[in-house]
């Protein structure tokens, strides 16, 4: 971990900063679950490596939308953040309440939920591209983005130069 880098994607670094603002909601509520103390240990380097391989799918996500030239508004993050309230029938005031609960702040679920777009609007981009079929909808469509998420980012990893160096779970 030189320099607090933790990985590299194409030549551009993940911090152990970046890894440990990520992984924190998620550690957190680990530790609050009730799990064995002696358990933690493990399911807190599992958390670790997890989050570390979303960020480098993310990098790849930023690669392509840059590529592609993919840009998100703050006002279709907003849009976003009305439409996860919604499905789940609160308003956003307590669906922010639930982030907040969860460990995560404004800005960093308004981040997460940025990376999420991109994402979609980068697969949506590459499977009209590529496919010879219309996206379906429903849960044909969630099961179809599911499938071409997972393809898209083993193609990506495979032709990408990513290096990781995180061995065990940062303090």
């Amino acid at each position: 971990m030189a320099n607090g880098i933790v990985a590299m994607v194409d030549g551009k670094p993940i911090t152990l900063a970046q890894l440990r603002r990520r992984a924190a909601p998620h550690v957190a509520s680990l530790r609050r679950s009730g799990m064995a103390s002696w358990a933690q240990p493990d399911a807190i380097r599992k958390v670790w490596a997890e989050v570390l391989g979303s960020m480098v799918d993310d990098a790849l996500f930023e690669q392509a939308a840059a590529h592609d030239s993919i840009k998100l508004s703050d006002k279709e993050v907003d849009e976003q953040l009305d439409r996860v309230a919604a499905s789940q029938q609160m308003t956003r005031d307590a669906l922010l309440g639930e982030v907040h609960a969860a460990g995560m702040t404004l800005p960093e679920y308004r981040e997460e939920l940025r990376r999420q777009l991109l994402a979609w609007r980068v697969l949506w981009l590459d499977f009209s591209r590529t496919e010879s079929r219309p996206f379906p909808g429903g849960e044909e469509g969630a099961r179809t983005l599911a499938a071409y998420r997972k393809r898209w980012l083993a193609e990506r990893r495979a032709r990408a130069c990513v290096e990781t160096w995180l061995a065990t779970s940062p303090r």
